[in-house]
């Protein structure tokens, strides 16, 4: 990774040296994958350096209890990495690592608002910054107290989806700090009615996945970026 830790030509002189520290007792062992969900090759090949420095520990006298390396995409593409303990992150949230994986994973997040306000507009009208939303006939504009003040993206403006009724609406314009703008035409809509940002509504769903594509960023981002002041619901 380059992060933290050390080169693994490193690491037997440093676990000799650590465990020759009366005061500390060495447990574990690990390692981590920079790219198990885009490079398959160097994932076996880090797999087999890190079996052949237990081994080589091992042949000096030096074990330890716990070994661990799979991340989510380890736990579920590469059995080989499974050692005594796995540390499963986005696939613990009900988030696929990787698009198109064969598994079935249920997310434990949504995020949710309410429209605040309806107003009927004008044909022709421009909605929200830069005015790169015209409205194209007579149409009723919903109004979500939620933006990028709030960790939505600004760059899903006029391209993501929420989910109204059961239906799926486009937002329109750009995703302001603090509202957000979906036009939702003629339907029966009213002020309080709830709206999926991400989660599931009916049959309908919006994941964390499908925003991160639009985002062009992973999905991760998306969740780590809903700020503090959205309010946390708990469910058990």
């Amino acid at each position: 990774m380059g992060r933290l830790g050390i080169l693994y030509r490193e690491a037997i002189e440093l676990v000799k040296k650590i465990s020759c520290l009366q005061n500390l007792r060495t447990e574990g062992l690990f390692t981590h994958f920079p790219c198990a969900d885009s490079d398959q090759e160097f994932t076996y090949y880090q797999i087999d350096i890190f079996n052949q420095l237990i081994g080589d520990l091992k042949r000096i006298g030096i074990s330890f209890t716990l070994f661990h390396a799979a991340n989510s995409m380890g736990i579920i593409g590469y059995p080989e990495s499974h050692f005594n303990l796995v540390r499963p992150g986005l696939m613990l949230y009900g988030i696929h690592p990787k698009p198109n994986l064969d598994i079935k994973l249920k997310p434990c997040l949504s995020l949710k608002s309410r429209i605040i306000y309806l107003k009927r507009m004008p044909s022709g009208q421009g909605i929200s910054y830069g005015r790169s939303y015209i409205t194209k006939k007579e149409t009723t504009m919903a109004i979500l107290p939620v933006g990028y003040g709030d960790g939505y993206p600004r760059n899903l403006s006029n391209r993501a989806d929420v989910l109204i009724k059961g239906k799926r609406f486009r937002i329109s314009g750009a995703v302001c700090m603090d509202q957000i703008m979906v036009d939702v035409g003629d339907s029966r809509i009213n002020v309080g009615d709830g709206a999926v940002l991400i989660g599931s509504q009916k049959n309908l769903q919006i994941s964390a996945e499908e925003l991160a594509r639009l985002s062009q960023t992973i999905p991760y981002e998306i969740v780590c970026n809903i700020s503090n002041r959205v309010p946390r619901l708990y469910i058990n």
